[in-house]
Formats: C-alpha cells, sequence, structure tokens
C-alpha cells in the first residue's frame, strides 16, 4: 500500500469514525461499560476534590481568572473560563489514582474525557446518550492510538494516560460538538503537539497534572479546530509523525491496528476498575498477600520475610521502597503489600501522610523484597507472593488475574461501596444513593444539568 493511502486509512479513518460516532451505532455491552466508567470516575472525582493537589489547582483557578466564568470547578465553588476548569476538573479526578485503566492503552482512560465531557455538559444541554457516544469515541481513539507502539512506548517511560488521553479527549470533545472528519481530524492532528506526561513524575502531584494537562489540551484543540484551526494531515502517522517519535528506535506495527468498533475496545479489551487506592501493578500482589494470608492464618507479626515477584511494567511503576509521603506510598509495592496484611484492606486513609507513621506497616514494609520476575515478558500479567514465617514456613500464592479487570470484575456490592466511600467525602449519604442511582442510568437522561446541578456543583 503506498504511503499516502496508508496514512490516509489511520488518521483519516479515525477522523472519520469519531465523527460519525453516534448513540444508535453502540452495542448495549458498551452502553454498560460507559455508564459504569463514567459512575466511577464521577465517584473518585468528587472524592479528589479534597486532596491536596487538586485543592492546589482550584487556587491557581481562582487566582488567574478571579473565579469568574462559564463553567465550575467541581465541589468546590468556584467557576472559571472551561480550560481552567477542566484542567482543575482533570486533576481531581486522577488525584487519588482510583480512576479507571486500561491495560491495552495502558491509560486511565476515562480521567481526561469524563470530567472535560460534564464540564461542557454545564454549559450546553447535553444529554446521557451523548456523553457515552463522545466517552466511547474517545475510548475507541486511545486504544486505536496506543495498539502499534505499545508497550514499548510505556516502557520507554512515557505516561501514557497523558499522551494518549490528550488524543481521547479531543475525540470525545469532537464528537460532542459535532465536528465534521476534516474538523476532527485537525484536532487530532493539533493535540498530537501537546502529548506529553513523564512516567518519572509518578508519585508526585505532577501525575495527576498530567490528566488536567491533557484533558485541556484535548479541549483546546477540539474547540480551535471547530474555529477552523488546522493542522499538517500527516502528524499521527506520517514521517517524523506521532507514531514514529513515540516509539523510539521500535518499529511501529501498523498491522496491530484495530477494527475501529467491531468490537469496541471498551467491550473487547475491557476496563478495568479499581479495588484499592493505588497504583494498578501492586493490585495482583496485594489481592495475593491478603488471600494466602487469610488462607493459612498468617498474622503479621509472625512474618520474618516477604518476595513478590513482578513483570518489568509493574517494577517500572513502583520506584519508592521506602515512601515518605501518601502519594509516593501509592506507588510502592512494599508499602501497599505491608499495609494490606497489617490492615486487611487499603482504604483512602491508608494513602495519607499521616498513615505512614503506622510503626506496625512501616516495620513489616522492611521486610518486603520485590524483584523483577524473569521468566516473564516486560508486560507480563502475573505476580508472585511468598511469605515466610519466623517459624521457618514458607507460603506461595500466583495470582494472574487482575481485582477489577474484565476477568475479575468488581461486584455490584463492590462497585457502590467504592462510590460511597469516594464521594461521602462530599455528598451527605442520602445524597450519595441517589448520585450513584442517577449516573448508573446517565443513558435514560434527555438532560446531565440535573446530575451536575445536584451531584457535582455540592
Amino acid at each position: 500500500m503506498p504511503a499516502n493511502e496508508e496514512t490516509e486509512t489511520s488518521s483519516g479513518e479515525l477522523a472519520s469514525f469519531v465523527s460519525n460516532l453516534s448513540f444508535e451505532d453502540l452495542s448495549s455491552d458498551a452502553v454498560t461499560a460507559s455508564e459504569r466508567s463514567i459512575t466511577d470516575t464521577v465517584g473518585v472525582m468528587l472524592a479528589g476534590t479534597t486532596t491536596e493537589p487538586a485543592q492546589k489547582a482550584a487556587e491557581f483557578v481562582e487566582s488567574t481568572s478571579g473565579s469568574s466564568g462559564p463553567a465550575s470547578v467541581f465541589a468546590s465553588g468556584r467557576s472559571a473560563p472551561i480550560s481552567d476548569a477542566v484542567l482543575a476538573n482533570g486533576i481531581a479526578a486522577h488525584a487519588l489514582d482510583f480512576d479507571d485503566d486500561q491495560f491495552t492503552v495502558y491509560s486511565h482512560t476515562s480521567a481526561t474525557m469524563i470530567p472535560t465531557l460534564l464540564t461542557l455538559a454545564e454549559m450546553k444541554n447535553t444529554s446521557g446518550q451523548d456523553i457515552i457516544t463522545a466517552h466511547v469515541a474517545g475510548f475507541e481513539t486511545q486504544y486505536y492510538l496506543a495498539a502499534p507502539i505499545n508497550p514499548s512506548h510505556y516502557e520507554r517511560g512515557w505516561h501514557s494516560t497523558a499522551t494518549f488521553g490528550a488524543f481521547g479527549t479531543a475525540a470525545a470533545v469532537a464528537n460532542l460538538v459535532e465536528l465534521d472528519p476534516v474538523e476532527t481530524r485537525n484536532a487530532l492532528n493539533t493535540v498530537a503537539s501537546t502529548a506529553a506526561g513523564l512516567k518519572k513524575n509518578f508519585g508526585t502531584m505532577s501525575k495527576p497534572f498530567h490528566v488536567g494537562h491533557a484533558a485541556r489540551s484535548g479541549l483546546t484543540a477540539a474547540l480551535l479546530s471547530k474555529r477552523g484551526f488546522t493542522a499538517n494531515s500527516e502528524v499521527l502517522d506520517g514521517p517524523r509523525g506521532f507514531w514514529a517519535l513515540y516509539a523510539g528506535n521500535d518499529r511501529v506495527d501498523k498491522n496491530a491496528l484495530p477494527d475501529l468498533g467491531r468490537p469496541f475496545a471498551l467491550v473487547g479489551e475491557g476496563i478495568y476498575r479499581k479495588k484499592y487506592p493505588c497504583c494498578y501493578g501492586t493490585h495482583r500482589a496485594i489481592a495475593a498477600a491478603i488471600e494466602l494470608a487469610d488462607k493459612e492464618g498468617i498474622d503479621p507479626v509472625d512474618i520474618d520475610s516477604i518476595q513478590v515477584l513482578a513483570p518489568g511494567v509493574s517494577i517500572d511503576c513502583l520506584p519508592y521502597n521506602n515512601p515518605s509521603t501518601g502519594l509516593e506510598a501509592k506507588f510502592s509495592m512494599e508499602y501497599c503489600v505491608a499495609a494490606a496484611l497489617v490492615k486487611d484492606q487499603l482504604s483512602l486513609e491508608t494513602f495519607e501522610d499521616d498513615a505512614l507513621t503506622n510503626q506496625e506497616v512501616q516495620s513489616l514494609r522492611t521486610r518486603v523484597q520485590v524483584e523483577t520476575d524473569t521468566s516473564l515478558p516486560y508486560d507480563g500479567n502475573r505476580n508472585t507472593v511468598r511469605i515466610r514465617t519466623n517459624t521457618g514456613k514458607t507460603y506461595e500464592k500466583t495470582r494472574s488475574l487482575t481485582p477489577g479487570s474484565p476477568d475479575d470484575p468488581l461486584s455490584e456490592t463492590e462497585l457502590r461501596d467504592k462510590f460511597k466511600m469516594c464521594a461521602s467525602r462530599v455528598l451527605s449519604e442520602n445524597v450519595v444513593s441517589e448520585a450513584y442511582t442517577q449516573l448508573n442510568s446517565i443513558s435514560e437522561k434527555d438532560s446531565c444539568d440535573d446530575i451536575i446541578q445536584s451531584f457535582l456543583l455540592a
């Protein structure tokens, strides 16, 4: 196939898909999956508004805009220009690192899109079906762009949530504001110049900033394109384009490009909804350690040592063996496993700064050793936990399924409890229950205005 035709197939086909996607095109499974992600993201975002990164972002927005504008910084009582509000709302959605994930994209796929779409919906009467369609379009875009260059893109140090999330948001907004295929293509090619974010910033406030920045960048690119803003048509897949540059020295595998919407990636690849409020690279080991201790009746005080074998992708994300802040603790396998065994659960409070003063957790943390499982590929999906007791006995458990993954999904009760744990930081108990019900049936709403006014502007 000539290069110019291949270019047209990649970026042109994607833009056409995004522009033309309608709610009637979606499968019922895709609608349900999107509703659950919207609900989950809103709950996590509400809790996120109480965190220091989100509050600093809200204060920044107020200082630069005078707390004046058509869009709300959710749950803060502040208003701002739309791009500033989206920055702050995106930061809140990812501040707790509790938002949904997708392992092919290596991206928190919803955190950039949902706050942006709801911010837009506040200013323009928007149906739940429109929000869902835009979310699916953005999810499909992220998966499509990641497929030819992941996992090598992620392995090289890029934070995929930021790099692909900017595109996902641009696509979601393009669909919502009804850009035509040419305008949508310009939006995607424009936002490519803003795709950035380094894994080196994991465990700091700059990680959720990546999400806010990607959200604002995607919104800006789409709204500029609506006004006739243009970009080079080969930015995605041409020479020195996004794929070529962000794949590094690795070959761009265009044979890996998915067939858009057949099936929808949100269903076919699935979405991972977090059970624990910390890096997903720890979740299999956390679950394995808890299950092993429960089965064998192991008391943390009787543990001599713990060995955790993990794939390279997890090791890359978890640089803090002795975390000094709650944010760093979210990216510490040692802390997460120790805290899970001592407390038998991991809550939002487990990752607040003062939780690191727990001496029982810290003592056990020093006895956790993490090693790369060299028998696995970089993107392997298995953890092995070995616990040795003071009596010399060794117990071992291997776990391949990640809690909250499509193959080990959270139950309806777990999803509801998670939403309650998060949203109750901002909303009263009776409002939390109503919010969960309303969000989980957002596809039935002709207007999202009541949801926004009742739950997000609290």
